[in-house]
């Protein structure tokens, strides 16, 4: 609220984690936008303008979500900012990108992007906390049965988007037992009954998402890599 500042309001674009890779999983189609509401309202209430874009692929028909796909990610904040002018003409030229997880990666790609993609925008800083730089590492935890309680549920959103992206690709070398029989429960966003799905997920054990064999673990660090 309030007159703008001169040169107009600074821009912060909000990069969310991964939510995962079913259209339904836009954080805008979420209540509170997903849990962002808060975070987002601390900046609003320091004079910033706030834009956190769902990703390409999420909250409107179209192409499938890709999340390890850097450029699309890093494109996504800047349309956001570009789009956010157009809706607020007071806002400024001047934006700063943050986000953690997938949006730490979303938030380090437009800061690679804005160089080329992002011209008559001024981008002053980006903010990436955990980045998904190389996830290459979580093929050789699924392999030794190292994964955490946390990573299982990464894993499993990252291979559905790769079963989605690459043709013959085979979730079958990845997910046996628990996984493999209630996959599509545990790897919702929006799951029906979330209490049976989070009782699901504490039942994972590292054999359900152990690759087949040393050919389907170097496949997948190297599409990962």
């Amino acid at each position: 609220a309030g007159k703008a500042p001169k040169g107009g309001w600074p821009i912060i674009a909000f990069g969310h984690s991964l939510t995962g890779v079913a259209q339904n999983c836009a954080p805008s189609l979420a209540r509170g936008l997903g849990g962002y509401a808060s975070a987002m309202t601390v900046m609003l209430n320091r004079g910033y303008l706030v834009m956190m874009p769902d990703y390409a692929g999420l909250g409107v028909p179209g192409r499938q979500h890709a999340p390890l796909d850097w450029v699309a990610l890093g494109n996504n904040m800047i349309d956001g900012v570009r789009a956010a002018r157009r809706v607020l003409p007071d806002a400024s030229v001047n934006w700063a990108a943050y986000g953690s997880g997938q949006g730490g990666l979303a938030a380090w790609a437009s800061a690679i992007r804005a160089a080329d993609y992002g011209t008559g925008l001024n981008l002053v800083g980006a903010v990436a906390l955990s980045p998904y730089a190389d996830l290459a590492a979580l093929a050789d935890a699924a392999s030794n049965g190292k994964l955490s309680q946390n990573q299982y549920r990464l894993l499993m959103v990252i291979l559905q988007g790769l079963s989605q992206e690459l043709p013959g690709f085979d979730l079958n070398a990845y997910r046996s037992g628990t996984a493999r029989d209630h996959w599509d429960l545990l790897t919702s966003c929006a799951p029906p009954d979330p209490a049976e799905a989070q009782k699901l997920a504490s039942q994972l054990r590292p054999e359900d998402l152990r690759p087949r064999d040393a050919a389907a673990a170097a496949a997948l660090r190297n599409t990962l890599s």
